[in-house]
C-alpha cells in the first residue's frame, strides 16, 4: 500500500494524487520501489502543515474547544457573582471599609477584625476547588475536540453529537484523567507529557496508565518535534491573547492546532 510522500496518508494502489493534500503519489513500481514503502519521518513543519490542512477542510473541529472556553467564561462570571473569589481585596473592603481610612507606612496596619482570617481561608479554599472544577470541565471539552479531530483525520464521519456521546460514555475515566493531567501540569516541565497523555487516551481508547506510558514514550522519541510544537503553541497563545475583544475565545485556536498536530505525530509514529 503506497503512502503520500507529503502527509503520509495511505492511498489506494491505483491512486495518482493524495485525497487529503493533493500531492502527487509516485508510481512506486515504475520507480523500482517495493509497495511496502515506508514514508520518511516527518518533522515539525509537516505536522503543523497537516494540522492546518485538516482544520481548513474541517473547521468544525474548533467547535468543542471554543464551546469549552465559553462555558468556562460563563462559570467564571457566575463564580464572580456568587463566590466573590478575589480574596483579600474583597475581604479588605468588606471588613475594613472606609472606617479604617488609608493605610500608610507611618500609620502601620490596623488590627485584623474577628473572623477576617477564617473567612479569607474559606474563600481561598473555595477558589482553589473552583479552579480544579473549572479545569476538569475544560478538559472534557478538550477530549471532545481530540475525538472529533481523530475522526476527521481518519476521514470518518464528523459528528458533534457522536463526540459528545463518546465523552459521556467515558465521563468517569475522563474526569480522573483530567485530574491526573492537572497534577502532571503542576510540574510545568511535564506539560507536553500531559497533552500527549490526553491525545493517546482518546486516539487509542485506552486506559490512564497505558496512555501515560505511551504518551511519555512518544514524547521522548520525538522530543525535538514535541518541544518545537509546544514553543509554537506558547508563542501563538501569547499572540492570540493580544486580540482585542475576542482574546479569550481566540486563545483556543493554538490549542486545537497543537492537538491535531500531535494526532498526526502519533499516527505517523505508528507506521
Amino acid at each position: 500500500m503506497p503512502f503520500c510522500p507529503s502527509c503520509g496518508k495511505e492511498a489506494p494502489e491505483e491512486a495518482t494524487f493524495c485525497r487529503r493534500c493533493g500531492e502527487r503519489i509516485p508510481d512506486l513500481k515504475a520507480e523500482g520501489v517495493g509497495m511496502e514503502w515506508t514514508p520518511p519521518r516527518r518533522g515539525l513543519v509537516n505536522h503543523v502543515g497537516a494540522a492546518l490542512s485538516l482544520l481548513r477542510a474541517k473547521p468544525i473541529i474548533f467547535v468543542p474547544e471554543v464551546a469549552g472556553v465559553i462555558v468556562s467564561m460563563a462559570l467564571t462570571r457566575l463564580w464572580g457573582l456568587v463566590g466573590r473569589p478575589t480574596g483579600m481585596l474583597d475581604l479588605w473592603d468588606e471588613y475594613l471599609g472606609r472606617d479604617w481610612g488609608v493605610i500608610t507606612v507611618a500609620d502601620g496596619y490596623p488590627d485584623i477584625p474577628p473572623g477576617f482570617l477564617g473567612t479569607l481561608f474559606q474563600y481561598m479554599i473555595g477558589g482553589f476547588l473552583f479552579l480544579i472544577v473549572l479545569d476538569i470541565v475544560s478538559k472534557l471539552f478538550t477530549f471532545a475536540t481530540i475525538d472529533i479531530a481523530r475522526d476527521a483525520y481518519l476521514e470518518n464521519d464528523v459528528d458533534l453529537g457522536r463526540s459528545a456521546g463518546y465523552v459521556r460514555s467515558r465521563i468517569g475515566l475522563f474526569i480522573v484523567a483530567a485530574f491526573v493531567g492537572l497534577l502532571v501540569q503542576a510540574t510545568f516541565v511535564l506539560i507536553p507529557l500531559s497533552i500527549l497523555f490526553f491525545v493517546v487516551l482518546v486516539v487509542e481508547d485506552t486506559g490512564i496508565r497505558e496512555s501515560l506510558s505511551k504518551g511519555f514514550k512518544l514524547g521522548i522519541e520525538n522530543f525535538g518535534t514535541v518541544t518545537g510544537l509546544m514553543a509554537l503553541w506558547i508563542i501563538s497563545y501569547i499572540l492570540f491573547d493580544m486580540a482585542p475583544y475576542v482574546s479569550e475565545v481566540a486563545r483556543a485556536i493554538p490549542g486545537v492546532i497543537l492537538y491535531v498536530a500531535l494526532i498526526d505525530l502519533h499516527y505517523q509514529s505508528e507506521r
